[in-house]
């Protein structure tokens, strides 16, 4: 019961009664040690790193080093990655103080929520397509991550500049696209380049460790 349980928590499979996660053969109790480990790290990391924002005139969304740590949350973690996202940002809605301006149910009415949004897709997708954990698939799905956060953080924000600042709706997909977009793109590029590189570093060193 209790390996079933771990095999279902850690997102790994049952072999002789121990649970496999990715390259790892483990006891259930350690299993299950391991997913609250992995959920617990990955929320202090996000939200270390909204903490490190700064913001441009003219920009509703803030610069932060958000994209550097969902792309390792995601490349580390491949297909478990979504539920560290989802406890993040269930904890922000709880109202934890773990975005970049804060947290509680209120910021579903910010510019950036639909960013957030974007980081639980691309937790799903990327995580899953960034596997086998080799150079390239890391890559792959390093920079898949900026796309699928792109997307409904983009939409997100043209609709409230189109409420909040009543903008038409074209005008306001082309301010959400320049300031929402376009002007994180060199940043983000460089920030999943480097994820991917120290995502493979580690998982190398781990897989390694434990062989």
């Amino acid at each position: 019961m209790l390996a079933r349980a771990a095999a279902a928590v850690s997102g790994g499979r049952l072999e002789d009664g121990l649970v496999r996660v990715e390259g790892l053969t483990l006891r259930p109790g350690r299993a299950l040690l391991l997913s609250l480990a992995e959920t617990a790290a990955g929320v202090g990391l996000l939200t270390a790193s909204a903490r490190a924002s700064f913001t441009l005139p003219g920009v509703p969304v803030p610069f932060t080093l958000q994209t550097l740590a969902l792309t390792l949350v995601i490349t580390l973690l491949g297909p478990r990655a979504w539920r560290t996202v989802a406890a993040y940002i269930a904890a922000g809605l709880l109202g934890a103080p773990v975005f970049a301006m804060g947290g509680g149910p209120g910021y579903i009415a910010s510019p950036s929520f639909g960013y957030l949004l974007g980081f639980l897709l691309a937790a799903t997708v990327a995580g899953r397509l960034s596997r086998p954990a080799t150079r390239r698939g890391l890559l792959r799905g390093a920079l898949l991550v900026l796309p699928l956060v792109y997307l409904p953080g983009a939409l997100w924000l043209a609709a409230w500049l189109a409420t909040v600042k009543g903008l038409a709706a074209a005008e306001a997909l082309r301010a959400a696209l320049w300031s929402g977009v376009l002007v994180f793109i060199p940043w983000d590029i460089l920030k999943a380049t480097v994820a991917a590189q120290a995502s493979h570093q580690l998982l190398k060193h781990l897989y390694k460790t434990q062989q």
